[in-house]
């Protein structure tokens, strides 16, 4: 049984944002910027931000749901 306010899956999987962080970093190309790096960071960044969010929103354990 899992203890109460812990998520027994992972959250669900953001959309995919390749293609409009390719072609944001795209429009840098002409700055200087390499659009595969930029791109990466854009990435990470969204990334980084949806999985923080998803487990920001859970619920705090309950102390008293765990045994002992």
């Amino acid at each position: 049984m899992t203890p109460r306010g812990i998520r027994a899956t992972p959250p669900r999987a953001p959309p995919d944002m390749t293609e409009s962080a390719l072609e944001t970093a795209r429009s840098y190309e002409d700055d200087g910027y390499d659009p595969d790096e930029l791109a990466n960071l854009l990435l990470s960044w969204y990334y980084a931000g949806y999985y923080t969010g998803s487990f920001s929103r859970q619920p705090p354990p309950q102390p008293s749901s765990y045994p002992g």
